[in-house]
């Protein structure tokens, strides 16, 4: 008896701080890190009393996250990289066993998807109260015109993205429960951060998530005329928002004239472009296996030394995931992003899901690999965090439904 009220506290306590943790993520300063400790010590303390574990969960998740860090293990090995370079990532392997215990006690993914849908309006309210000068005003990415709370705006709106990605993914797997008015506060939420935020990555990526849900709600409900009242909703509302960004999109447009015609270099595209070549550079030195974090940026003091770059260039990161990934893990760096990739679509073969099932792992990859073009969005603290976070929820909501389409087959 005492055992048994030992194991609802703790599990209790756990999905308590879960909650607080995922709905608290973007609005109380650092706790999208620290939480993810204090999730691991209350799961830990779970596990110390003996409650079940699903051990193939906690195996086959652990593994994307090796096969990611790979690279960056060998070069610290080769004194290319340092240890704590790659504590960014590697701390979000606390998040499986909490994540495991969300299976163990089968906790409704339309709960989950639900909440998903809490946050980003809970953030969104938040960011029009920094806009106003009413909260965060004393956060260093503090702005009255571009918000992104604790963040900077492009790292943040990525991680809006990741967000609202998995909500589609759980909204198409769970579509006859969820119901639109769900659809209706996350797309809103979502596109008004965009909108004041004005991050061209996230928005391609916002666009290309929400094209896929459209293309698959209108070959789910071909016959079913009331399904192009949201669509049609849907496009009016994107091209609104990207109407209301066109200065930006065509600034861009500018930048990458004035970088190839007239050799303008300084500006937010030519910076990017540099970065690319320069790593591009990097990489030719050492192609199997990169040169890490420190050796890259060596490499890139001599190359800028040797006057092929300006000296401002030092200032900047590459900017690209895919670049990034070349510079500092070579070839075999691209091959455990494959492999990092695919290998979660594995996993949740392995529990028979089906392909319609995976949508939820499938729209945050799709928004990593876009938003990767012009990011090294897992190289900064709140991108990592975000991503690997939804990527570890998203195998949680599409294996929790398998499990209640089994329970309901049951039940007929």
């Amino acid at each position: 008896m005492i055992k048994a009220d030992v194991e609802k506290f703790f599990i209790s306590a756990l999905m308590s701080f879960f909650a607080v943790f995922s709905i608290t993520y973007f609005v109380i300063e650092g706790i999208y890190k620290d939480g993810v400790y204090i999730l691991f010590i209350v799961a830990f303390f779970c596990f110390f009393t003996q409650i079940k574990l699903d051990s193939k969960f906690i195996f086959l998740m652990a593994v994307p996250f090796f096969i990611f860090l790979a690279p960056d293990i060998i070069n610290i090995i080769r004194g290319y990289t340092r240890l704590s370079d790659i504590e960014k990532v590697s701390r979000n392997l606390l998040v499986i066993l909490p994540a495991a215990l969300v299976l163990y006690k089968e906790i409704d993914s339309r709960v989950i998807i639900k909440f998903i849908s809490v946050i980003l309006g809970f953030t969104l309210f938040f960011c029009i109260l920094q806009k106003n000068g009413l909260f965060a005003v004393e956060s260093h990415k503090s702005s009255s015109v571009n918000p992104g709370l604790w963040f900077n705006k492009g790292s943040f709106s990525s991680a809006i993205v990741f967000f609202y990605s998995i909500f589609l993914g759980g909204f198409l797997v769970k579509e006859r429960s969820i119901g639109f008015i769900w659809f209706g506060i996350s797309f809103l939420s979502c596109a008004s951060i965009l909108y004041m935020t004005e991050a061209r990555g996230p928005l391609l990526a916002f666009l290309l998530v929400n094209s896929i849900l459209m293309a698959v709600l209108l070959r789910r409900h071909a016959n079913n005329k009331n399904i192009m009242i949201p669509a049609i909703l849907v496009l009016f509302m994107i091209f609104l928002i990207v109407y209301s960004m066109w200065d930006r999109i065509y600034l861009a447009y500018i930048n990458i004239q004035n970088y190839f015609m007239y050799d303008q270099a300084y500006n937010s595209v030519g910076i990017r472009i540099d970065s690319w070549l320069m790593a591009w550079d990097v990489f030719l030195k050492a192609p199997w296996f990169g040169l890490g974090v420190e050796g890259a940026y060596a490499s890139k003091q001599e190359i800028v030394s040797a006057g092929k770059y300006p000296a401002y260039m030092l200032k900047y990161h590459t900017h690209s995931e895919y670049f990034t990934i070349l510079e500092r893990g070579g070839m075999f760096g691209v091959f455990c992003f494959f492999m990092f990739v695919v290998f979660p679509f594995y996993m949740l073969y392995s529990y028979k899901v089906s392909l319609s099932g995976m949508l939820p792992t499938v729209m945050v990859f799709v928004s990593l690999l876009v938003i990767g073009i012009t990011s090294a969005t897992l190289r900064n603290n709140i991108g990592a965090n975000s991503f690997l976070y939804c990527l570890v929820m998203s195998q949680v909501i599409s294996i929790l439904a398998v499990r209640e389409g089994k329970q309901n087959e049951k039940s007929y």
